[in-house]
């Protein structure tokens, strides 16, 4: 329940907390986050897709979502990857 409730940090709805209106590294990265994808994976039997449109978003990824996958116990079955579009490039980063 932990994961998914990480996975929940589209169009802003992030758990690390934020100010509206005010601007940091909690407010960039947390409306960074345009799509979270589940799937079956490839290699893993989870695959997580993030795609965000600024490279702050991984603030979010990692801190958040990596903090609990970790302590899962689960770990070893997930495959996160973060896709950061940056203009006509997308850069992948898999965690």
């Amino acid at each position: 329940m932990k994961i998914a409730d990480a996975l929940d940090m589209e169009e802003g709805r992030a758990r690390v907390p934020y100010e509206k209106g005010r601007i940091n590294i909690h407010s960039i990265s947390a409306t960074s986050i345009e799509e979270v994808k589940i799937e079956a994976g490839e290699y893993f039997p989870i695959s997580i897709t993030i795609e965000m449109d600024n490279p702050a978003g991984i603030f979010q990824v990692d801190n958040l979502l990596g903090a609990k996958v970790k302590d899962s116990g689960i770990e070893n079955y997930i495959h996160v990857k973060a896709i950061v579009r940056e203009g006509e490039k997308k850069r992948v980063i898999d965690f």
